[in-house]
């Protein structure tokens, strides 16, 4: 039986225009509850964890998840300067190299904001 969601949970707003591609745009309240429903919260080890996003756009989802997956791993008291203990934890995937310099940029800068040495994170292409 699927969760109960509060009827505003379908509360959307007025229609994104998604042109190329089928973008979609994903409303924050939207990505936050998918993230809750699908068990990523902060009180897991989201380290120990792949989660995969195979059409981040410009990180809608991918920096929400960083988020608490910087959160869950401080919570676990795991080092978070060498950039190993988080290294694959997070994967992000899009058709559209913009796209993806854009998720990238995002979470650098909330990487950034959130104290994170980001210096030995690996870097990808």
């Amino acid at each position: 039986m699927p969760a109960p969601l509060p009827p505003s949970a379908y509360d959307y707003g007025a229609r994104a225009s998604g042109e190329a591609h089928g973008v979609v745009l994903t409303k924050p309240h939207v990505v936050a509850l998918m993230l809750d429903l699908a068990g990523y919260t902060v009180d897991k080890d989201l380290a120990a964890q792949v989660l995969c996003e195979p059409a981040c756009g410009r990180g809608a989802f991918v920096v929400p998840a960083a988020a608490r997956l910087v959160e869950a791993a401080r919570r676990a008291g795991r080092d978070l300067g060498d950039g190993q203990a988080l290294a694959g934890s997070l994967r992000a995937f899009d058709i559209d190299p913009e796209q993806v310099k854009s998720a990238r940029q995002a979470t650098t800068e909330l990487l950034v904001r959130l104290a994170v040495d980001i210096d030995g994170f690996p870097r990808r292409a």
